[in-house]
């Protein structure tokens, strides 16, 4: 989601011409829909790596908790090679990063043109916000390549076989990372988007006027 996001963006700022008719709402759709379906056909397999063998009592919960062990098909020397030594590895790190940086980098290139043609107070609303959420979605992206990257070494150590201390502390590393990614988001809303701030404003100053409500519609610019 957060590639098609940037290839949304990148459309929008370095392609505005093609932008009506690359990204119609058919099209955006289309998009998220095959998006979902390949998600749930790439990780069918992972729901037959582990099987419930027994199950433990914890008393410090004091509840009965199931027994994991890996299945067959997660030993297999073959599956393991090619789901994650190649197929996820490629997916999920090297394609999206690749692309990530290139479209972000691209979108930055053309704001960093369109602030040299029209300066500050040189341009109007509209084309200020544009340039605003470019960079929103820029701070959004480098913040999940951040927090992301240390998984990408994590995921070449496993598939080096190096399960050594090293790797079980970027482990808890990278999990810590995860959540940090998943929870800055809303501060980066925060400072660049002005009608989520009025959004966040409105819901925790419980304002059910018809004041409020306006700020649900969409702003015209």
């Amino acid at each position: 989601m957060t590639t098609g996001a940037s290839v949304h963006r990148y459309i929008g700022v370095c392609l505005p011409f093609k932008a009506s008719i690359l990204l119609r709402r058919r099209n955006v759709t289309t998009f998220m829909c095959s998006l979902v379906v390949f998600s749930i056909l790439f990780n069918s397999t992972r729901f037959f790596e582990v099987r419930v063998v027994n199950s433990c009592y914890r008393s410090n919960i004091n509840a009965v908790m199931p027994v994991l062990a890996p299945t067959t098909l997660r030993l297999n020397y073959a599956y393991r090679l090619m789901f994650f030594g190649w197929a996820y590895t490629a997916l999920m790190f090297v394609v999206p990063f690749s692309l990530l940086i290139f479209f972000n980098w691209q979108v930055l290139l053309a704001v960093r043109r369109q602030n040299r043609r029209h300066p500050a107070g040189g341009s109007d609303r509209a084309e200020s916000k544009e340039r605003q959420t470019s960079v929103m979605l820029v701070a959004i992206v480098l913040l999940f390549l951040s927090c992301n990257t240390l998984a990408f070494v994590v995921n070449l150590l496993e598939n080096l076989g190096m399960d050594n201390d090293l790797y079980v502390s970027l482990v808890t590393y990278n999990n810590l990372l995860v959540m940090v990614n998943a929870s800055c988001n809303i501060f980066i809303y925060i400072l660049f988007s002005d009608k989520y701030r009025l959004l966040i404003q409105h819901y925790l100053s419980c304002d059910w006027s018809r004041n409020g409500e306006l700020l649900l519609e969409p702003l015209a610019y």
